[in-house]
């Protein structure tokens, strides 16, 4: 009987222990709620996995902008990929709808490319993944970004995209990327992956990012959407941050 007892008084202790040691581990929340064990994203078109804490990036408190249609974005990422969701009011009779994702995958603000958009100390980005056809389908359906081309910059050294004497050069990269979504009452809602490796964020830590969206209806780009904004205005925000596994 005593033996007994000595050993369930071990096993109760144990098992304290493990809960203990659940509770103490280390979440990784990147400073801006991406939660690293909560992370089990499917590109599906259902979004209920989006429900939870993740960093992300929307129009809540600027309360005018000449970029109203990106609405919200949030990221997040597991071992392999980095997942996006959006969520985008289409300008009216909008059939043509190009994305831009600027990358800074490196962590330093000051290699890679600035921009005109986020501020040049929150800037530094080191891949733009870029779709000329963009998200948008026919009959109002989500794509799957299959024209998607990855730029990485050469010779950034804090220096504007196009200034001359910038260099950047197209990167060879098949399968890397998936999309899905739907549009419902004028707004799409889609969610995307992008392996790791082609963006070079195989390491564990923070990277940063940012979204601009274009109408090419009328066949200019014109730019109705950009994540993250500033509340005083183009220029001033910092790209959003998403911490990796």
């Amino acid at each position: 009987m005593k033996k007994f007892s000595i050993i369930f008084a071990a096993l109760v202790i144990a098992g304290m222990a493990c809960a203990c040691k659940n509770n103490d581990d280390p979440v990784n929340d990147g400073g801006n709620g991406n939660k690293e064990a909560a992370v089990n994203i499917k590109i599906d078109g259902v979004f209920d996995d989006w429900k939870g804490e993740f960093a992300s990036a929307d129009l809540a408190d600027i309360e005018e902008t000449a970029y109203p249609n990106l609405t919200l974005m949030k990221a997040a990422g597991d071992a392999k990929n980095l997942f996006l969701y959006f969520e985008y009011k289409l300008a009216e009779g909008q059939t043509v709808a190009p994305i831009d994702i600027l990358i800074n995958s490196d962590g330093d603000a000051s290699t890679g490319f600035t921009s005109w958009i986020w501020s040049k100390e929150g800037c530094g980005w080191d891949f733009m993944l870029e779709s000329e056809l963009g998200f948008l389908g026919e009959n109002n359906t989500i794509t799957d970004l299959a024209d998607m081309a990855v730029y990485k910059c050469i010779e950034g050294d804090g220096q504007d995209a196009w200034d001359a004497g910038s260099k950047f050069e197209q990167q060879n990269a098949d399968d890397f990327i998936a999309c899905k979504g739907t549009v419902k009452d004028g707004v799409a809602y889609f969610e995307v992956s992008i392996l790791r490796s082609v963006i070079n964020a195989n390491r564990k830590g923070n990277i940063s990012l940012g979204i601009t969206m274009t109408d090419a209806t009328t066949g200019d780009w014109v730019t109705k959407g950009i994540l993250p904004q500033g509340e005083d205005g183009i220029g001033t925000a910092d790209m959003l941050e998403v911490a990796l596994p």
